[in-house]
């Protein structure tokens, strides 16, 4: 296959994975605008009695309608008793079941920094999880923490929704029955049935200690085990970014299969797509919900090209070289490429001492290897031949 075509497959990737977010917010808008709007349906049948737990914790609050300053005083005070809650549980680790590995406390600078990353959705990890966190703090506190602060997220969004579309109404529904409904119709079967899919593909869910092995070498492996799967799939589900492994979805147990890999990606852009569609179904028009998703699409199509514009993948203005349309700079090299755009456009190459010193190497490489390619626009060229190649043998980027 000839070089300069290679980036059609990875832009055949990106434009089929919009596509099948494209397609599937229409199914996943229908069922959130009907399952958090309260329509009965089937599944919603089934999942009542687990709604009906919520009204009896909440008590009668649960079905009055809630200003915007009785909404946000619930939220408040629901996720500070959440921080709370998860704070207490990481201070205490040391002596509660579920801790295979005795892991100690964890520190109270580091406790609620965790805490209130996780609260808020935000899922800051300034630790290593597998040596810091038990299987109960993992699944007791973390997990849940996804579960609540992603519902919180939905159930801001609704009443977002309503002071649209209800002008002259005091009220933007209760917190405690989005809250609820959020949990038990949406994130709570979607997760287990992503859950479902990942102890399939091979993500470990139990409660043992690591296991050491010995490798090739003869030296000693940890390779730690938990309840992965469920909380990999809500944090995939909430967006949340805390994975049970320090290294997250890289970690061959929390993503182990390029099938996995697909609906790990899915399933953190399905949620989002789908209250787009039931914006547009909230509001009665369609086309207000079609406009918020064009926005989206506007907005990552300059994310990605500010990326390329960051990464010096795009084009830059000048004159082409000869026998190419196209004058592209590349390297894996930042700083190389950095300094050969700045020739590019006749500035001084300011080479340090240290490039001039460094030997070149022993032959210039006559392989031709694909640039990195990237979903929008198509400047994208292999590397240069051997001809062409003679500066990036000696360090420096090629100017094609």
């Amino acid at each position: 296959m000839n070089p300069d075509l290679y980036f059609l497959k990875p832009v055949a990737e990106c434009v089929s994975f919009i596509a099948l977010i494209l397609i599937a917010a229409k199914p996943i808008g229908l069922y959130l605008f009907s399952s958090l709007e309260g329509t009965p349906s089937r599944l919603t049948a089934l999942l009542r009695p687990l709604e009906r737990l919520f009204r009896r914790a909440a008590g009668a609050r649960f079905l009055e309608e809630q200003g915007w300053v009785q909404y946000g005083k619930s939220l408040l005070v629901f996720n500070a008793l959440g921080i709370g809650f998860l704070l207490l549980l990481e201070l205490i680790q040391k002596w509660l079941p579920l801790n295979p590995q005795r892991l100690g406390n964890v520190p109270l600078d580091l406790a609620f920094n965790t805490a209130v990353s996780f609260g808020t959705n935000t899922n800051w990890q300034s630790y290593v999880p597998e040596r810091t966190m038990s299987h109960l703090t993992q699944m007791l506190g973390l997990a849940v923490q996804n579960f609540l602060s992603a519902a919180t997220g939905i159930a801001v969004a609704l009443a977002l929704i309503r002071g649209f579309i209800r002008k002259e109404a005091k009220s933007i529904g209760n917190f405690w029955v989005d809250l609820s409904r959020s949990i038990v119709y949406v994130l709570l079967p979607l997760s287990l049935l992503l859950s479902m899919v990942l102890l399939w593909q091979g993500a470990p869910q139990n409660f043992r200690p690591a296991v050491e092995a010995t490798t090739l070498e003869g030296k000693t492996q940890v390779i730690p085990q938990g309840p992965v799967a469920s909380q990999e799939a809500i944090k995939e589900l909430g967006t949340n970014g805390g994975g049970f492994f320090n290294a997250n979805s890289s970690h061959p147990y929390e993503n182990p299969t390029p099938l996995t890999n697909l609906l790990e990606l899915l399933a953190i852009l399905l949620v989002p797509a789908g209250m787009i569609y039931a914006f547009g179904k909230m509001t009665g028009d369609i086309r207000q919900g079609r406009a918020l998703m064009k926005a989206v699409l506007d907005i990552k199509d300059a994310h990605w090209r500010g990326l390329d514009v960051l990464w010096g993948r795009s084009a830059p203005s000048g004159k082409s070289s000869p026998g190419s349309s196209r004058r592209v700079i590349r390297s894996t090299n930042p700083e190389a490429t950095w300094r050969a755009k700045r020739s590019a456009s006749g500035s001084p190459p300011l080479l340090s001492s240290r490039h001039r010193r460094q030997p070149p190497p022993a032959a210039p490489s006559t392989t031709c290897i694909p640039a990195w390619p990237r979903c929008r626009g198509l400047w994208l060229s292999s590397t240069c031949s051997s001809e062409k190649s003679s500066s990036a043998a000696s360090g420096r980027a090629s100017i094609c």
